[in-house]
């Protein structure tokens, strides 16, 4: 493990503790009460079933949306020029079925889109029945990063940030984690997964073979701030390499005209390993107050083609996201969210000759309605910039307007 991962990981178990005896307890408290609001559509079966350990749950998210890009969502099969700029779409349609004791626990969702059908949680879970302290699971699971595992049904934007998007595609993967929770002190994450690319049905033959693992570990810890606040603050890292299968690449100094021959051969391991660091402050100011804010940075290794016909680009990059999100009486809730994602911040956004390096931002505000019970109305606009140089002088007009219907139960 490089001594950066050690060094971050120990200095957030050094932070000092407070209020240890009632300090888990007290965090939640707070928790709920700025939360008052997404606990409203909560699911309805729990009381049917709060003698079983068998529960269901589920959300359905129909959108609209508005686009301003060129090319819009879809072009037109019959006429290439024509493009489609507003549309209707099933973003969201997730049925859950869990069964849960104080020792073994097991999850299987699928999703139902206008896209088709995919199963996205399939895991089960096992908890030591003396300490309650160490358990795993193991399946198909998020991976241990906040925004990542943050329910869609209560996030408070549309869709999650450009870095979260980028790095955790699909947000689940294939394999087993083992968690220690000391209560009053804090959580680790120990996790192991199939060395995907992309999703987690996609592994490459060279990576199986080389390389068919990545890890993860992530540390969070709560704290009490009196008695109307908390902090709760996280840090993880993903490990891992993927095999070279041409020896042409593209090192982070080089714009995408420079490829290097001499440096790695086929074969060679290069390193897909970052670091994240995450925080988010709860205070129950005025109905209910939320600021959350992540920083992750490292390198990666752009998604390699299969036929060799492509260098590969080896990258170092930097992303992060902020959010403010605001409790306006017992029925609104407005928020403002911006994050960002630069690709390669170790070349010249000058000297760019290649669109992948080209950092990207997003500006999102929104407002949400809870005045129906189980409902959540939201309008949300997000301002999308490109960056530019001399050799890409316009920003592309993305933005995108959307409405979103959701129902949970």
């Amino acid at each position: 493990m490089k001594l950066s991962t050690i060094t971050f990981i120990t200095l957030i178990t050094m932070l000092p503790l407070r209020a240890q005896g009632a300090n888990e307890s007290k965090v939640e408290s707070v928790r709920e009460k700025v939360d008052t609001l997404q606990n409203q559509v909560e699911h309805v079966f729990d009381k049917l079933l709060e003698k079983s350990h068998f529960k269901i749950g589920g959300y359905l998210q129909p959108q609209y949306q508005h686009t301003e890009k060129a090319k819009g969502f879809t072009v037109n099969p019959y006429n290439p020029d024509e493009f489609i700029k507003d549309r209707f779409v099933l973003r969201r349609g997730r049925l859950k079925f869990k069964y849960v004791t104080d020792v073994v626990g097991f999850v299987l969702e699928s999703d139902f889109t206008n896209k088709g059908v995919r199963i996205t949680d399939a895991y089960l879970r096992i908890t030591d029945p003396w300490t309650k302290y160490f358990s795993f699971k193991a399946g198909s699971f998020n991976r241990p990063f906040y925004e990542v595992e943050y329910s869609s049904s209560k996030r408070e934007s549309p869709e999650r940030s450009i870095v979260t998007r980028l790095l955790y595609p699909g947000e689940r993967d294939l394999g087993f984690s083992f968690v220690i929770k000391l209560k009053d002190l804090f959580q680790l994450d120990l996790a192991t997964y199939n060395n995907t690319y992309r999703t987690m049905y996609l592994q490459w033959l060279p990576n199986f073979k080389d390389y068919p693992f990545y890890y993860m570990i992530r540390l969070k810890k709560d704290f009490q701030l009196g008695n109307d606040a908390a902090l709760s603050l996280g840090a993880h890292t993903r490990i891992g390499q993927m095999s070279a299968n041409t020896k042409k690449v593209i090192l982070p100094e080089n714009d995408g005209n420079k490829i290097d021959s001499t440096t790695y051969k086929v074969g060679d391991g290069l390193s897909r390993t970052w670091y994240g660091v995450n925080a988010q402050f709860y205070s129950d100011w005025l109905f209910g107050l939320k600021i959350a804010a992540a920083y992750l940075w490292g390198n990666n290794v752009d998604q390699p083609a299969e036929d060799k016909s492509e260098p590969l680009r080896i990258r170092n990059f930097s992303g992060y996201y902020v959010y403010l999100i605001k409790n306006i009486g017992k029925e609104w809730q407005a928020v403002v969210k911006y994050n960002t994602y630069n690709p390669n911040i170790a070349i010249d956004p000058n000297t760019i000759t290649s669109s992948h390096d080209l950092s990207k931002s997003a500006l999102g505000f929104g407002i949400h309605n809870y005045s129906f019970s189980n409902i959540r109305l939201t309008l949300w606009y997000d301002i999308y910039t490109t960056q530019t140089n001399t050799l890409f002088p316009e920003d592309p007009v993305d933005n995108i307007l959307t409405f979103r219907t959701q129902m949970k139960f």
